[in-house]
Parts: C-alpha cells; structure tokens; sequence
C-alpha cells in the first residue's frame, strides 16, 4: 500500500499487489472487514495489479518504488 497525490484530499491509498494475494474484489473485502481505521482502507477502484513487489537488495520493500509504479499506474489510467 501506498499513498499518491489527489487533487480532492491530497492523496490517496493505492493497494499494489500480484495474482497470488488473491484477486481485488477479495483483497477490499478483508481489508474493509479490518479494523483498520475508516481513512486508511483504500476505495475500491484502488487496487493495481503488479507482476512483482519491488524489493531491495536487502529484501526489503521498495517504498519509493512501488510508490513510482503506482503513479503510472494513476497516470496511465490503471
């Protein structure tokens, strides 16, 4: 998950995520039965399927990537 610019509120969330966490529709269902606070559960329409999750050499999460992949995501209308 990650956040890019909106022009309403500032920015939203944007779930990225591969064919193995199961399909949207499934992954906005567990996240909007969380308990998670109401401003952190993306909309619907918020969902990107990616090939892969960028990491770093460490393993790590990618943040700056995956936030990059997100916005031409947004961009290209995804």
């Amino acid at each position: 998950m990650t956040g890019v610019p909106e022009p309403r509120k500032g920015e939203e969330l944007v779930v990225l995520y591969v064919d193995k966490a199961g399909d949207p529709d499934k992954l906005h269902d567990i996240i909007s039965k969380s308990n998670l606070p109401n401003l952190w559960k993306p909309r619907r329409d918020s969902y990107i399927r990616v090939e892969s999750i960028p990491a770093l050499g460490s393993g790590k999460l990618s943040v700056g990537q995956l936030r990059k992949m997100a916005l031409s995501a947004r961009n290209a209308g995804i």
